[in-house]
């Protein structure tokens, strides 16, 4: 996703963001869905997740399908082919 997205140069900061990111989404997100669970019940819990899941996951899906379905130089990455030749937009 980050080569799609990114241009060569900035592929580094990309995925240094993306790594960040999900180790602190563990960090703070298990004490705080302990807290939830804590509160609510694991059952409830359960439903919040999921839902809250399904809501992120509609315009998650059309944002990806719209960048995987365009060519790679119109959203800023590049593709090099396997032989090393420049490739032609």
């Amino acid at each position: 996703m980050v080569s799609v997205l990114f241009p060569p140069k900035d592929r580094g900061l990309a995925s240094g963001v993306v790594n960040c990111g999900t180790r602190a989404g563990l960090a703070f997100g298990a004490p705080l869905i302990a807290g939830i669970v804590v509160a609510v019940g694991w059952k409830n819990t359960f439903f919040l997740l999921g839902f809250s899941s399904l809501v992120w996951l509609v315009p998650a899906g059309v944002n990806t399908t719209r960048i995987f379905s365009a060519p790679p130089h119109e959203v800023g990455g590049t593709v090099t082919p396997i032989d090393g030749t420049t490739p032609q937009p």
